[in-house]
């Protein structure tokens, strides 16, 4: 740009700026870091899939256990009383994830995930020691308020980190991951219903619960 300064002709300097992006790393190889500590890009991956696992976990591993449900309360053999533990969850999830996406928003994502898994633990701790069909029903649903952390923060997360063809890439590994749960959930279930009861393998979501809510400890700020 030119401009006059009295009678003299000047020329305005153009200013530039002295940062230079990098090139963006590859999808595998990202590194997240909050300055404290930081994880590779593969194993935010594999975390943010086990914590989506978590929700197709809940839902499927206790199909099995149906029947020794409607045993165990005194239900007749054909009660359709059961299928309501797949709806009362399946309604705590739906109505729970806009609450979760707008205080993370607000909040972070971090202490968000930590509230939505303490709340599937309670849900699933209330569904093993629940004495009834009535408040194992409730307790359902509040396990299905909690997953709804875990399922709308990983999208979070993945879209925080990521852009472009490297989300696309690591949003299709974890929904690989979310979709072969189910596969294998229901036989993992009716195992542990045989074995250790139902409340016992609804107690083993609990674990793993646990066990992703530690693992995320690692997980920076995004």
């Amino acid at each position: 740009p030119i401009c006059y300064q009295g009678s003299t002709l000047m020329k305005r300097p153009r200013i530039t700026s002295s940062v230079i992006a990098s090139p963006a790393p590859r999808p595998g190889l990202v590194e997240v870091s909050d300055g404290h500590r930081s994880m590779g890009g593969r194993e935010v991956i594999t975390l943010l899939a086990m914590v989506m696992a978590t929700v197709a976990l809940a839902v499927d591993i206790i199909l099995p256990a149906f029947a020794a449900i409607r045993a165990d309360f005194g239900l007749a053999s054909d009660s359709t009383a059961a299928a309501g533990l797949i709806t009362t969850f399946l309604l705590g999830l739906a109505l729970s994830q806009v609450v979760y996406g707008v205080l993370a928003d607000r909040f972070g994502r971090k202490p968000i995930l930590y509230a939505g898994i303490s709340l599937y633990i309670v849900g699933a701790l209330a569904s093993a020691f629940a004495p009834g069909m009535g408040w194992l029903l409730a307790a359902r649903f509040v396990w299905g308020a909690g997953a709804a952390a875990p399922r709308i923060l990983t999208l979070s997360v993945l879209r925080d980190i990521y852009s472009g063809e490297r989300m696309a890439r690591a949003m299709s590994f974890v929904m690989a991951i979310f979709i072969l749960v189910p596969v294998v959930a229901p036989s993992l279930g009716a195992v542990l219903t045989n074995w250790i009861t139902w409340r016992g393998a609804v107690g083993f979501t609990v674990v793993v619960a646990v066990v992703v809510g530690i693992w995320s400890l690692r997980l920076p700020e995004t």
